[in-house]
């Protein structure tokens, strides 16, 4: 067979006119090429010869006689998951609310809180909106003579960064454990407790 028809002994195929002897077509010397092995015939022709690997993998028949099934907590494991999804549910849904602009009306409402006390009565004004929308609009003028109990609350997050709220409850409310009016984060919680304790006696003394 002459060089100008070559043909590939593996698949018949011509390997091209005038193509020096090591190449294919025009392709680099197939020598260098990984797995595989250059093989010159009689002919002058070449193929390749792949490399096979061969893994194996051993296995262990398990004795089922023998082999016990370990126990799962399954219903607890569920509500485990479960708690898991509502933590990241909360926690992504809260951050599109803020994203959306609620950490906006969070801020706008922490600049209405106002709180005045004088002689006679405490004055405590609070606004919440949303996206320009009014949802809340509070003002009380709670006279001293009607507040019955100062009640100083926190819980874990708030005594985490170290705030206190005032809970101020009046006669006739109607409800037990309600709450007239809500002191927000007052500076100095005890103290201030204390000064509106002093101005309610001042008060009640004067009458």
């Amino acid at each position: 067979m002459s060089d100008a028809t070559r043909r590939c002994p593996a698949c018949g195929g011509d390997l091209g006119m005038g193509a020096p002897q090591g190449t294919v077509s025009g392709v680099p010397d197939a020598g260098v090429r990984d797995p595989g092995q250059l093989i010159g015939d009689e002919q002058g022709g070449v193929a390749y010869q792949q490399a096979s690997q061969v893994k194996t993998v051993e296995t262990i028949a398990m004795d089922e006689s023998t082999a016990f099934e370990i126990p799962i907590q399954r219903d607890r494991l569920v509500r485990y998951r479960e708690i898991q999804l509502l933590i990241v549910g909360i926690y992504v849904i809260g951050r599109l609310l803020l994203e959306l602009g609620l950490s906006k009306a969070i801020r706008d409402w922490a600049a209405s809180l106002t709180y005045r006390l004088n002689d006679s009565a405490l004055f405590v004004s609070s606004c919440f909106a949303l996206w320009g929308i009014v949802l809340y609009r509070a003002e009380k003028t709670i006279p001293l003579a009607k507040i019955t109990d100062l009640r100083l609350v926190q819980g874990p997050i708030l005594s985490r960064m170290n705030l206190w709220i005032i809970q101020i409850q009046t006669a006739g409310a109607g409800r037990t454990n309600y709450a007239e009016a809500t002191l927000y984060a007052p500076e100095g919680a005890h103290e201030l407790r204390e000064q509106i304790v002093r101005a309610i006696n001042k008060n009640a003394n004067r009458e």
